[in-house]
């Protein structure tokens, strides 16, 4: 079968008519061998190619070369293939743009200089281009050349025939488009740091492939196509994911033939190929010896396998500034069986995901789309959002959860794979980005003890732990880590101990990762919320099998561990996995009888709770709880006349443990509160950053309802409803909210109520403070304590360059003095004051008196005229253009939305007026 694939394959390579693979396609159809479909797919492709861009030229054109024109820098003639497959070495690569460097763009045209030309700028994009909207001058820069485009389009047009390339046509720039996806992977989408998404495209293509070994060449297409949302404009079109499939399947299909092999050796399937099959690498489409290629492979050869059906995450730790956080990587592409989804009708149809409780204050608003299987299967297919790609920044405290939702309604809430908060004090790390000397980015691979394939881990530790080294092992300490720990570089392995006494073993350079993590399953309690590294568990849990050693208890703040039985006795304590002298891992748990209970009754003033079942534990409210105890602490009641929250502490004591605090839900009246259950008075200006802090919360179902006001707080017709289940965070609603103000003036708000018949209010601005002038320069009209504040202005003429005045904030300026601008500032000017990417004053237009800068395209001149109908008209006039000062003017655009950073786009007038203009609205998104 393989072999009959290959013939297809090369079929299929030497096909350059529409008549031909119009037969290969025709024939491919009619049969149904697996392995054919991604080939059918293939000439389809092929031919809808050369039917836009070459189709004449393919039957009717001039001849196409086989000269090897390109001898001289190291290449061999033209075979019709991709021009990455060439591989051009460095050397050459400078030597040839140092030839067209020196040429007019009159010499480009002659003889065979055009595929030299077309060449070097396939080569030039996987080298040097960074992103952003693709133009000639990036290329006419680099040889000194006129910005001809016309020129340059025919030029690129004859080069492509030179190599026996058609022209793909993708949006308006389809020249510009093809030069760069014909150089391959560029470096900025393999670039060693995190940064390029090559990898998270492709670890999602290679991990449930590993985790099936059914999944063949058709699968890796599909998974490459649910993984389309990940890849930049530019490069989502077929073929080159076709080229993510085509990378994928190699390693997989390396990785299946060595693992076996690599496994019973004990070694790495990296090291085990490097051994037993030198040159592996120069089979894939990839350019090989290249550090950050060589990394990516690196990588892909050690992605965990998935198994299918499943969604997920990868836990990481980034540097920024010197400093580590904690962070998370969303695996929201691919296919869900329907054990996932079970008790959801595929009937609610398309189904919205938005993050669950704690996890939406730190990542809000619509994170993917579940779509429903199609008649006869009940495999649901999920695409994230722009929004839940890249790097998040969720702390390892926060369990992952997601919420199912259709239109407003949710349906259900599902636990990602490996999205357990992570309470464990020693964690094992990978570094994803930089070197082994110099990591920036960390994905979490395991916690306690483990062995692990890659040669050198880094290890998080508290900083009272000690690292011991044997033999050939190294343990370096590397430097801070997150809070009160330090990261250890481990190479070989290491002992790790702790002040109890308690002794971890790292092992580095296995074949396989053997991690060690104590799983406990059970109830757990639903009527209160614990915080910190405790579970919290109503009945004794069960300890999922151990593959080795024996299960282990202690009390709290000893030493000794005693071997404990099932079930898991009621306490506050300690929970181990010890093999011989080694801490393989443990947890902190606490355990109520099963039958302890708290019943809730009646709400607010009549509020009433009852305890039963809690035997000798106590459960006791704290003082500044809205209840006090009654009826010898069997039951609770509701304080009259005191503030009521939408939660209160209370503590559980048990005799022979220590105490533990835990949080328990109120059912005050419906509200606006904060994460601490403290409420908010109606009629309190909030602001969208505001909303991250907050929930909307009742005893029971409720609905709030969001009203857009315009500047005189007037109705404006634009209402938004959210119904809700006890507690809804407004973080989940801040993007709808902000949609609304969007559409409007800035000075709009849209106001909060609650569909309870009850007259309360809460509106959100966009701006909480004003710049007012006073004494030559401009203060704050509310006092402003946070850090990293800065006044920062942007003229009219270049809007999308912001300019930083400085500092501003009592913390670096304790009396708040006039912030005072420059006396050279001319020209219109917009000022506000910005902390990161929030804005948090209004802006306010000035007039400066110096020399105005001068706008050097229309639409700075534009902008520059003041409020009103000869604005209007021009920015029209401006928009309604076309032709090539077209691509210019959506750049310009885009520029300036790249730029806003929560900056309202209602500040510029061309954002208004952009809703009569669909088609540079379409420009824009394509």
């Amino acid at each position: 079968m393989n072999d009959d694939r290959r013939a297809w394959a090369q079929r299929l390579d030497e096909a350059k008519t529409l008549e031909e693979l119009d037969g290969i396609e025709r024939q491919l159809a009619a049969r149904n061998e697996p392995g054919l479909g991604v080939l059918r797919i293939k000439a389809i492709d092929r031919r809808r190619v050369l039917k836009s861009g070459g189709a004449q030229r393919a039957r009717s054109g001039p001849t196409v070369t086989s000269a090897a024109f390109a001898k001289d820098y190291g290449l061999p003639a033209p075979s019709g293939c991709w021009l990455y497959r060439y591989r051009l070495d460095t050397q050459a690569f400078e030597r040839l743009q140092a030839d067209l460097g020196q040429m007019r763009l009159d010499m480009l045209e002659r003889g065979y200089t055009p595929g030299l030309f077309v060449l070097w700028a396939s080569e030039w994009f996987r080298r040097c281009y960074q992103g952003g909207i693709l133009s000639w001058a990036m290329l006419t820069q680099e040889l000194s050349l006129p910005e001809d485009q016309n020129r340059l389009r025919a030029l690129t047009r004859k080069g492509l025939l030179q190599w026996q390339r058609p022209v793909i046509h993708l949006s308006g720039r389809q020249y510009l488009g093809t030069l760069a996806r014909e150089g391959g992977f560029p470096v900025a989408a393999i670039e060693e740091g995190g940064r390029g998404w090559a990898r998270p495209v492709l670890e999602a293509i290679v991990a449930p492939m590993m985790g099936n070994p059914a999944a063949g060449e058709d699968d890796a297409l599909i998974l490459a196509q649910n993984a389309q949302g990940r890849v930049p404009g530019t490069f989502q079109d077929p073929d080159f994911l076709h080229l993510c499939a085509d990378l994928a399947w190699a390693i997989v299909a390396i990785r299946r033939e060595a693992e076996p092999h690599a496994i019973a050796a004990g070694v790495p399937v990296a090291a085990w190929l490097g051994l037993n099959r030198p040159g592996w690498r120069e089979d894939l489409p990839l350019s090989a010896g290249d550090r950050a290629a060589d990394a990516l492979v690196d990588s892909l050869m050690k992605v965990e396998p998935v198994p299918s059906g499943q969604i997920g995450l990868q836990r990481l730790l980034v540097r920024e500034a010197g400093q580590w956080r904690e962070a998370a990587r969303l695996e929201l592409e691919g296919v869900v069986d329907g054990a996932t989804m079970d008790g959801i009708n595929p009937g609610e149809g398309r189904l919205r995901a938005f993050a669950a409780g704690p996890m939406v204050r730190h990542v809000p608003g619509e994170l993917g789309l579940f779509e429903p299987p199609a008649a006869g299967e009940d495999h649901w297919v999920v695409r994230s959002t722009r929004k839940a790609q890249g790097i998040l920044p969720l702390p390892f405290n926060v369990a992952i959860e997601l919420d199912l939702r259709a239109g407003d309604r949710r349906v259900k809430c599902i636990a990602l794979r490996k999205g357990k908060a992570r309470r464990g004090q020693l964690l094992i790390g990978v570094a994803e980005d930089g070197t082994e000397n110099d990591p920036h980015l960390l994905r979490i691979i395991g916690s306690g003890s483990g062995g692990f394939r890659s040669p050198t881990v880094f290890v998080q530790a508290p900083e009272d732990w000690a690292f011991t080294a044997l033999g050939e092992e190294q343990a370096v300490l590397f430097g801070q880590g997150v809070g009160a720990t330090r990261l250890w570089r481990v190479t070989g392995g290491a002992s790790v101990t702790d002040p109890s006494g308690d002794m971890y073993r790292i092992r580095c350079g296995l074949a396989r990762d053997e991690t060690s993590r104590l799983e406990l399953v059970g109830d757990a309690v639903t009527w209160a919320e614990v915080s910190g590294n405790v579970d919290l568990f109503q009945g004794s849990p069960k300890v999922a099998p151990l593959r080795s050693g024996r299960l282990v208890c202690r009390a709290m703040g000893t030493r000794a561990w005693q071997p404990v039985r099932m079930p898991l006795p009621v306490g506050h304590y300690e929970l181990g996995w010890q093999d011989q002298r080694i801490m393989l891992d443990r947890r902190r748990i606490a355990v109520l009888p099963a039958s302890a209970t708290l019943s809730r009754s009646g709400r607010g003033n009549d509020a009433r709770y009852s305890l039963s079942g809690f035997g000798e534990i106590g459960l006791t409210p704290a003082d500044d709880a809205p209840v006090r105890t009654v009826e010898a602490g069997n039951a609770w009641q509701a304080k009259a006349g005191v503030t009521q929250a939408h939660c209160f502490s209370a503590r559980l004591e048990w005799p022979d443990s220590p105490p533990l605090d835990v949080s328990i839900p109120f059912p005050c009246a419906a509200s606006v509160a904060r994460w601490d259950g403290t409420p908010i008075a109606p009629r309190t200006d909030l602001t969208l950053a505001d909303m991250r802090d907050l929930l909307a919360v009742d005893a029971g179902r409720m609905e709030l309802v969001g009203e857009l006001r315009d500047p005189q707080n007037r109705h404006a017709n634009e209402e938004l409803c959210w119904p809700f289940d006890r507690e809804l965070p407004l973080a989940a609603i801040a993007d709808d909210v902000a949609s609304l103000l969007n559409m409007a003036s800035i000075d709009s708000s849209v106001r909060l109520g609650m569909h309870d018949g009850i007259e309360a209010y809460w509106h959100v601005r966009q701006f909480a403070v004003t710049l007012n002038p006073e004494n030559g320069g401009f203060v704050a009209s509310k006092a402003i304590v946070a850090p990293d504040v800065e006044l920062v202005g942007r003229c009219f003429a270049e809007a999308a360059r912001e300019i930083s005045f400085g500092p501003y904030s009592l913390l670096t300026d304790s009396n708040h003095r006039p912030a005072q601008l420059p006396e050279t500032l001319g020209g219109t000017w917009i000022i506000y004051l910005r902390a990161g990417d929030t804005v948090l004053s209004r802006p306010r237009i000035v007039n400066a008196g110096g020399e105005p800068v001068r706008a050097i395209t229309d639409l700075g001149q534009a902008m520059t005229l003041p409020p009103g109908k000869a604005l209007n008209v021009e920015l029209h006039r401006i928009l309604s253009g076309e032709g090539e000062g077209a691509d210019a003017l959506v750049a310009e655009l885009l520029d300036l939305v790249a730029s806003l950073r929560g900056l309202p786009p209602a500040t510029f007038q061309v954002f208004n007026v952009l809703c009569d203009h669909p088609a540079v609205l379409t420009h824009m998104a394509f």
